[in-house]
């Protein structure tokens, strides 16, 4: 290019130097966004972070649940992994797992360390709502990133809930009891002359009661909430991988070997040796397998279940920490036949869970049970 004047050149060149500088300031902020100093920093990454870059479809609002929730997601950034976690799908040991990929060496038979698991105030794992809404944004949509949640077949999580929560302890009764009319729409037991059963009783003493209060009372507690509620479907379509707990030894192994951290932290380091790997199978865990057995004797040989010792609560809450911890049941559908025995129930149950039923990324199937191939229903 040619100039008539030696000023025109001048400012030509000027502009140019304006123009070039501002193109790097502007590089500068894309690759660095300003991260707010409540946050904690996410390793840089070669994907653009910029809102001018993010997916305009999708993203994250301080308001969301996800976000500003204050536990039930977990950050690993090392492994680039994002859990959901959901109640009664093996929560504790997952998040023993994330604690040992970010470098503490809990013992995970400890019921110190159990306790402090679920506690987020002391268990210190990063959650999505520590980041910025950009960074949470670029975990969530990034193809770098793991986004995983386990899911198990409703029913059969009803029954675990209700055996540990209803009968097991008196969980359910506190929570549920207080804002359920038991007197109008509970079924009862009637007694001749006796005083009407209190709500506590008729949990353990029957599942159908259970749900009836629970739909009454606390249909949205996490133990039993249904997991199509767990993450809302705006974060649900960007979740890449789903496992499911009643295969739980394959799943596991499989996202664990997708991110690199198998080796590390799923194949060994587990049970009271610190021997066994991750998710170890009830068939190879004999002293849990005998849990099992004693707890469910000892509940056969009382007159009722609303006069359940203290040892048997005990013993199923044994059962709740294998079963939630290291070692889950291979019998789960004769679990389920045992307590899901009317046709009513299982449309009740139905009805409250149909949502997961039909969700097709959980991709459920419905479970048969004996009494409905004689009732004609289906």
């Amino acid at each position: 290019m040619t100039f008539s004047t030696p000023i025109s050149k001048s400012v030509f060149l000027g502009l140019s130097v304006i123009l070039v500088l501002h193109v790097m300031m502007g590089f500068h902020f894309l690759k660095y966004p300003k991260i707010d100093s409540n946050t904690v920093t996410i390793r840089a990454t070669t994907t653009d972070t910029s809102k001018n870059e993010l997916p305009s479809h999708f993203r994250v609002l301080s308001s969301d649940p996800e976000y500003s929730g204050i536990g039930g997601n977990y950050v690993v950034e090392e492994y680039k992994l994002l859990f959901f976690t959901t109640a009664k799908v093996s929560c504790t040991t997952w998040k023993l797992l994330f604690r040992k990929m970010m470098g503490f060496d809990d013992d995970s038979s400890s019921t110190v360390v159990k306790a402090m698991i679920h506690s987020p105030k002391h268990n210190q794992l990063k959650r999505l709502g520590n980041y910025s809404l950009d960074q949470a944004t670029h975990i969530m949509t990034s193809p770098e990133w793991t986004r995983a949640i386990f899911v198990r077949d409703p029913m059969e999580r009803f029954v675990s809930a209700y055996l540990d929560k209803g009968v097991g302890t008196s969980f359910m009764e506190a929570v549920c009891c207080k804002n359920a009319t038991t007197a109008s729409t509970t079924p009862k037991v009637k007694r001749s002359s006796s005083p009407p059963i209190s709500c506590g009783a008729q949990i353990k003493q029957s599942p159908q009661a259970a749900l009836s209060i629970i739909r009454q009372g606390c249909p949205d507690n996490p133990h039993w909430r249904p997991q199509s509620k767990r993450i809302s479907q705006k974060y649900l379509q960007h979740v890449n991988f789903i496992g499911r707990l009643e295969t739980v030894q394959q799943d596991s192994e499989t996202l664990l070997r997708r991110i690199g951290a198998w080796e590390k932290f799923g194949r060994t380091g587990w049970g009271v040796n610190r021997t066994d790997r991750i998710f170890l199978p009830l068939a190879l865990g004999h002293n849990s397998d005998n849990v099992l057995k004693e707890a469910e004797q000892e509940r056969q040989g009382q007159d009722s279940l609303s006069d359940t010792s203290s040892n048997v609560r005990k013993s199923y809450q044994n059962v709740a920490d294998f079963k939630d911890g290291q070692h889950h049941a291979t019998h789960a559908s004769e679990k389920m036949e045992q307590y899901i025995t009317t046709q009513e129930l299982f449309d009740e149950l139905m009805d409250f869970y149909r949502d997961d039923y039909d969700n097709p990324m959980f991709k459920f199937t419905i479970p048969q049970f004996s009494f409905r191939s004689t009732s004609g229903k289906q």
